[in-house]
């Protein structure tokens, strides 16, 4: 049987690596063990979010301790398509938008 090819690594450093596992483990002691985005201390699973949803910028800066399912909701709210709610650029250039 062959193994399938981790896809992940396009992605950015891949999640079974010990590269990514020493970075899960110094975000938890650094985070206290505490869910960075509800503030409650996890007692199981974790996730390491990416604050900016860059899945290559791996600076300790930009990674946080999440449980799963805050990780979840944030990640979707990210990807939340845009729409414009207004024709009229808002002052600083740009225009309204808001999520759908």
């Amino acid at each position: 049987m062959v193994n399938a090819p981790d896809t992940r690594t396009e992605r950015g450093i891949s999640y079974s690596s010990p590269v990514w596992k020493r970075l899960r483990r110094q975000v938890w002691v650094r985070d206290a063990g505490a869910c960075q985005l509800c503030g409650k201390v996890i007692a199981g699973l974790f996730h390491v979010d990416h604050k900016d949803e860059d899945p290559k910028n791996n600076d300790m800066s930009n990674l946080q301790l999440a449980h799963p399912a805050c990780h979840s909701v944030k990640t979707a709210k990210a990807r939340k398509p845009q729409r414009c709610t207004s024709a009229t650029p808002k002052a600083g250039g740009g225009l309204n938008v808001q999520a759908v």
